[in-house]
Formats: C-alpha cells, sequence, structure tokens
C-alpha cells in the first residue's frame, strides 16, 4: 500500500480553517466534515498549520492548570 492509494480513498477535498478559529468552532468543523485534523491557512491558500484533535486534548491540561 501507497500514500497515494490512501489519498485516492479520502478523496482530494481540504477543509481550511482561519488561524483566529475558536477551539469551539474548530472542533465543529471536524466534527461537521467527519475528520480528525484540518489545515489552518490565513488565506485559503497558503498552509500556515495543521490542527487536530489530538493537538487539542493534548492542550487541554495546560489550559486548565493555567486557567487556575
Amino acid at each position: 500500500m501507497r500514500i497515494s492509494d490512501v489519498l485516492r480513498v479520502k478523496g482530494a477535498h481540504v477543509v481550511t480553517v482561519p488561524p483566529d478559529t475558536t477551539v469551539r468552532r474548530l472542533l465543529a468543523v471536524l466534527a461537521e466534515h467527519r475528520i480528525g485534523a484540518v489545515v489552518v491557512s490565513a488565506d485559503g491558500t497558503s498552509v500556515d498549520g495543521i490542527a487536530s484533535e489530538r493537538d487539542i486534548v493534548r492542550a487541554l491540561p495546560r489550559w486548565r492548570t493555567s486557567r487556575g
């Protein structure tokens, strides 16, 4: 199996969100599209980063600690 085989099954649609998207909205987008990650892009063309469910889960303990 090659990555090209996986991509062929997944399709070519790429979901993006702008960098100022809230975590709540990000999670809604992930659920709406039934995906685990999105491309973060300020202009909808260039890649500024990738945000995933795993990123959110790993950030939760730090976020809770910083809030007291």
